[in-house]
């Protein structure tokens, strides 16, 4: 059950193609590719990053790093895995509850945000910095979950899942804290309006209720 997220989906052929490229190695792709852009900014750039969380920069870069990974943390939930057909066989032996009236019709990234703002938390994050960061992540489809659509999606179960799929997102995001190396709790307690949109790509996105 712990290594259950090795057969999670992030990409996919088209249906009935049975290619599909896993999760937790999107996540670190992307990390990966963050890391390679961030090293090629200048100094003041990174800089002007660390000040986000007031930590040095090769402490700061590895919380930035693991909150790009986690945008698409919330794909680990059933109504995201079960848009694919072939989810339905990586799933059968994982202990992953499966509900009967699967809900497809969401925003992962929200769940993204709703897990990673508790995850943070564990960390030591202070609570209005992580839920501040959690937001920016979930903003990286250009909308942003206003509290009621949070609040639903945070109860529906046949879209993010009941307890077994907490347990899966939580052990990625266990999985990624020692190869990102992030670890020693930011020292701000909370994101200023610049440092919301600079953490979040510097888009604007969109509330919705």
């Amino acid at each position: 059950m712990d290594k259950a997220y090795l057969n999670l989906w992030a990409k996919t052929a088209d249906q009935g193609n049975p290619s599909w490229h896993p999760l937790i190695l999107h996540l670190l792709d992307v990390a990966s590719c963050a890391g390679a852009i961030l090293q090629r900014e200048p100094t003041t750039t990174r800089q002007r990053m660390a000040g986000i969380f007031g930590l040095p920069w090769e402490g700061a870069k590895s919380w930035i790093l693991l909150l790009v990974a986690c945008h698409d943390l919330g794909k680990a939930s059933p109504g995201f895995q079960l848009k694919w057909d072939g989810a339905k066989a990586l799933l059968a032996d994982s202990g992953l509850e499966i509900p009967r009236n699967v809900d497809t019709g969401f925003n992962h990234a929200f769940v993204s945000q709703i897990a990673l703002a508790e995850l943070l938390q564990e960390q030591s994050w202070p609570q209005e910095l992580a839920e501040l960061s959690a937001d920016a992540v979930g903003c990286h489809h250009g909308a942003r979950g206003g509290p009621t659509t949070l609040d639903r999606l945070a109860g529906n179960r046949n879209a993010k899942g009941g307890g077994s799929w907490d347990g899966v997102r939580r052990a990625i995001f266990e999985a990624l804290l020692p190869v990102l190396r992030a670890k020693g709790a930011p020292h701000k307690t909370t994101l200023s309006g610049p440092d919301f949109m600079l953490l979040s790509g510097g888009s604007s996105p969109r509330t919705r209720g």
